[in-house]
């Protein structure tokens, strides 16, 4: 049975975190479309990556993901 880190793509969180800090990159330049809790949530994950707090968990990396392909590859 996989466990939801195993099917991120990753074999470590190290690669989530950094898979993490570039989406949180590209989504922070633009967050007015955002719906208010999105941008509290990249504003929040933002936040953690900036102090070197980011551990990143699958969940995460899937809305991170999710926010990625609708407001930026959409674009």
């Amino acid at each position: 049975m996989d466990k939801l880190w195993n099917v991120t793509g990753h074999d470590s969180i190290d690669q989530r975190n950094d898979e993490a800090s570039r989406l949180i990159d590209e989504l922070t330049v633009n967050m007015e479309p955002m719906q208010p809790h999105e941008r509290r949530f990249i504003t929040d994950m933002n936040d953690r990556k900036d102090r070197n707090e980011l551990r990143c968990s699958a969940k995460q990396l899937f809305w991170l993901r999710d926010l990625y392909g609708k407001y930026v590859l959409e674009e």
